[in-house]
């Protein structure tokens, strides 16, 4: 009977303060504890902490009648012999209103940190896509100027290959990612263009797997290395030669890969540090979008040449974009 009676009292005031919790986490909040302030809260703090004492007893006291076990002590020796306890349980839901509140900062202060790194990443993207299309440009508007004197109506076929590619651009939809589909049909304009300017002398193949159409990709991240294999791999050379364009799934990474069988390049061109600005701004784009997860890299071919080889995570698309822009030799 004993124990029984202790433990009601003891949830009684447990209760007790359980009523008053919500007027001291309003207390709280209302007046921060503050390092720069603390002088001018704390007291505030232990008056606060008197009151509420003064209240908990008053309902314990009330509490102990209702439940027919009256307490025998005055008030105000109550009041003083369960200090210790008043005490510590104030400043413990002090403790924990400021604790959440400091967390509630920290994952505030985190979310807008990673915020503003989104927001520069996409600022960057767009930076970077932005240099891209006058590089582009300004390559292919070259090309149709050399072609102008030699031979007008190839470079007014170029011309409107030209005008329906960058149609083409502009009513897509704005994305920094891309299905290979829609990639290698871009791919397949701006060689129409290039067919055009080098006639039979550019031979080109395409090689995709299957499962791959649907696979995301950065947008227009194969063109500056079709503009680098033909420029330097194939318009150097009388004969022309062949562009290789190929896409392959190895365990979760997509491979692509764009070879011509050119002169390849110097030793020293294959390090980053030798690249021009489409190479690196494929890199950066690349770091922005997956960061470790891919890479590129350039390598002259045993049997002549030069390939570049892109790595990227293996993500698919959901979305049914239409038939394949090219068609794609068994994988």
């Amino acid at each position: 009977m004993y124990v029984a009676a202790v433990l009601k009292l003891t949830l009684l005031l447990w209760y007790t303060w359980a009523l008053l919790a919500p007027g001291v986490v309003w207390v709280t909040r209302r007046f921060t504890l503050r390092v720069s302030e603390l002088t001018r809260l704390l007291p505030l703090h232990i008056a606060a902490n008197v009151g509420f004492a003064i209240v908990a007893v008053a309902l314990y006291r009330a509490g102990r009648a209702l439940i027919g076990v009256p307490s025998a002590r005055p008030f105000v020796e109550e009041l003083v012999g369960g200090i210790n306890t008043h005490v510590l349980t104030y400043w413990i839901i002090v403790g924990l209103v400021h604790a959440l509140e400091y967390y509630r900062r920290a994952r505030d202060r985190e979310v807008k940190a990673a915020a503003l790194a989104a927001e520069l990443s996409e600022a960057r993207l767009v930076a970077l896509r932005m240099q891209l299309h006058p590089h582009f440009l300004f390559n292919t508007m070259h090309a149709i100027s050399s072609a102008i004197r030699e031979d007008p109506e190839a470079a007014e076929d170029m011309l409107a290959e030209l005008a329906d590619l960058l149609r083409t651009t502009i009513d897509r939809p704005p994305s920094h990612v891309v299905t290979l589909r829609e990639e290698l049909h871009f791919i397949e304009r701006y060689v129409g263009i290039q067919k055009v300017r080098f006639g039979e002398r550019l031979e080109v193949s395409v090689s995709v797997e299957d499962d791959l159409w649907d696979a995301t990709v950065p947008a227009l991240i194969l063109q500056p290395l079709v503009e680098n294999a033909i420029e330097h791999g194939i318009a150097t050379r009388l004969c022309g030669g062949r562009l290789e364009v190929s896409a392959r799934r190895r365990d979760s990474k997509v491979v692509l890969s764009v070879c011509d069988d050119g002169p390849g390049i110097r030793d020293a061109e294959l390090h980053p540090d030798g690249w021009r600005i489409g190479l690196r701004n494929t890199v950066a784009r690349l770091e922005q979008l997956y960061g470790d997860a891919a890479s590129l890299e350039l390598r002259n071919r045993d049997d002549g040449g030069l390939a570049a080889t892109i790595i990227l995570p293996w993500r698919k698309t959901v979305v049914d974009i239409g038939p394949h822009a090219l068609e794609a030799s068994p994988a």
